[in-house]
C-alpha cells in the first residue's frame, strides 16, 4: 500500500513539473513578438522646423518680397555677392546692393521644370502673400531647416559645394495651395559665419 502511494505521489509531481515547462516555452514567443524590429526606420524626408531666429530671418525675406527697399534688404545678412539658383543649378550672381530691387531677382534657364521663365523667388513669395490674404507674416508658409520634401517627392540635394551650409527654407503650407503645381520653395544657404551667400528657387514640374 505504501509503495502504491509513493508511486502515485511521484506521478503527480512529474506532471506538475511538465506543466511548468510547457508554460515557460509558451510565454517566450509573446515576449519576442512585443519587441520592436531592429530594422524599423522612420521617414528621412521629414523637415526640421525652423528655430525662432531662422523664422525671423525668413520673416525678413517675406518683408523684402512684399516691400522691396534698401532698408528691407539690409535686414538680411547677405554676402557681398549672392548666387541665385534654380533647383540645384546656380545661374546668376548679384551684388548685395542689387538685391533691394525685385527685378534683380529674375533668373532664367532655357528650360526649367517644364515652365517658361524668367523666375523670381521674391515675386513668388509676394504673390503667395497677396493670394493668401496674408498680412506679410509667415502664417501662410511652412519653414524648415535642412533637407525637405520636394512637394510630394523626396528631397532634392543642395547645389554643388553647399552641402555643408545651413539651409533654411520657405514653402507654402498645404492649406494655402491646391496642389503641387502651386508649390514652390525658396531656400537660403548660410555659410559658417551666418552669411547668406546663395538663394535658390524650386517649383514643381507639370
Amino acid at each position: 500500500m505504501r509503495a502504491r502511494l509513493a508511486i502515485a505521489l511521484a506521478a503527480v509531481l512529474a506532471c506538475a513539473a511538465c506543466g511548468n515547462k510547457v508554460e515557460d516555452v509558451a510565454a517566450e514567443p509573446t515576449t519576442a513578438a512585443s519587441s520592436p524590429s531592429a530594422t524599423e526606420s522612420f521617414p528621412a524626408s521629414t523637415p526640421t522646423p525652423a528655430s525662432y531666429d531662422d523664422k525671423a530671418l525668413l520673416q525678413s525675406l517675406v518683408a523684402l518680397a512684399t516691400d522691396p527697399s534698401a532698408d528691407m534688404a539690409a535686414a538680411l545678412p547677405f554676402a557681398a555677392h549672392v548666387d541665385l539658383g534654380l533647383g540645384t543649378r546656380l545661374v546668376a550672381t548679384r551684388a548685395r546692393a542689387e538685391l533691394a530691387s525685385i527685378g534683380a531677382w529674375d533668373v532664367d534657364l532655357a528650360a526649367f521644370r517644364g515652365h517658361v521663365g524668367p523666375f523670381n523667388a521674391l515675386g513668388l513669395i509676394a504673390r503667395h502673400v497677396e493670394s493668401d490674404g496674408d498680412d506679410g507674416s509667415l502664417a501662410g508658409f511652412m519653414t524648415s531647416i535642412g533637407e525637405h520634401p520636394h512637394c510630394a517627392n523626396p528631397p532634392n540635394p543642395a547645389p554643388d559645394g553647399l552641402a555643408g551650409h545651413r539651409r533654411v527654407s520657405l514653402q507654402p503650407t498645404d492649406a494655402t495651395i491646391d496642389g503641387c503645381l502651386e508649390w514652390f520653395t525658396v531656400d537660403l544657404f548660410l555659410d559658417d559665419t551666418g552669411t547668406i551667400d546663395t538663394v535658390t528657387l524650386d517649383i514643381w514640374e507639370p
